[in-house]
């Protein structure tokens, strides 16, 4: 098994976004798999100022980012989806390293959003950046609309179909990561 890291891409509070990622986590659990979990708000403090940009994070501890990135196979990002696109502090932290470190990894996109269109067009919009950096996109992607009518307030799924479907998509990722 490669090792898998699973990263919440948004540091807003009250954040939908953190019921999806303790539902991967709890379906990974599940499986078996233990996942790297990586908050993109414990990584990125403020904006970067670091002149020189892939030598070690987005005011992070120098090489935490960096060490996660190269022992890692696969990511799957938890991605809301904000004004049609991704969240400033996952870009903050994905662009903090240069291309060499994510060469030939997998990317999963779960894309969130409190709309019906449930995410579609971020995960259109984080496919070049997937290529820039030269991760492996994937194409199995788990869409999470109307994202308070799918969790409770505990953040506890409660609609049976996102449950299933949460499952679908981390069976294919321990899959591919077999591989």
């Amino acid at each position: 098994m490669n090792s898998i890291t699973l990263v919440l891409g948004t540091a807003r509070a009250e954040r939908s976004s953190e019921a999806v990622t303790t539902a991967l986590q709890n379906a990974f659990t599940a499986k078996g798999v233990t996942i790297n979990f990586i908050d993109v708000k414990d990584h990125v403090k403020e904006a970067v100022t670091v002149p020189d940009w892939g030598t070690g994070g987005a005011n992070e501890v120098p090489t935490q980012w960096q060490e996660t990135v190269a022992a890692s196979d696969s990511f799957v990002f938890v991605l809301p989806e904000y004004n049609h696109g991704y969240p400033g502090e996952w870009k903050l932290l994905i662009d903090s390293l240069g291309k060499k470190a994510y060469a030939g990894k997998k990317a999963y996109t779960v894309a969130v959003s409190a709309g019906s269109f449930a995410g579609v067009r971020l995960a259109d919009h984080v496919l070049p950046v997937y290529v820039e950096l030269m991760l492996q996109p994937m194409p199995n992607r788990l869409y999470i609309g109307s994202v308070k009518k799918a969790f409770g307030s505990s953040g506890e799924v409660i609609e049976e179909t996102t449950q299933e479907r949460i499952d679908a998509f981390v069976d294919t990722v321990v899959e591919e990561s077999t591989l």
